[in-house]
């Protein structure tokens, strides 16, 4: 080694070097600090952006709820109301074809006598 070296502290393991390595690994680790902040920046916004289309889907969810809500009451109500005036005209249908049936067997026994 070197006067020169030996005076400046710098040389294979001596503080100079020592010093230059620690200053590498601050650097290094600063600049990890540094990513891991700009990760979770982008996380925290990944987060946000998350929350806001849950409470948009919820929306969705609530809205939809509401009108199955309204379509099954709609089918209790209404559609019961449609089917009671089927069976009606289905029982009235039957009547008429009974006296349909009935006109028709007095004209044939009046064409036969």
């Amino acid at each position: 080694m070197l006067d020169v070296e030996l005076l400046a502290g710098t040389g294979p393991g001596l503080p100079g070097d020592q010093l230059q390595a620690l200053k590498e690994g601050i650097m290094d680790v600063m600049m990890l600090c540094g990513d891991i902040t700009q990760l979770i920046r982008e996380i925290q916004i990944s987060s946000r952006n998350s929350i806001i289309d849950i409470t948009s889907a919820e929306g969705v969810i609530d809205e939809a709820e509401r009108r199955l809500i309204i379509a099954q009451s709609y089918l209790e109500t209404d559609g019961q109301n449609a089917l009671e005036r089927a069976r009606e005209v289905i029982r009235e249908l039957g009547q008429q074809s009974e006296r349909m049936t009935e006109i028709a067997r007095l004209a044939r026994e009046e064409a036969v006598s």
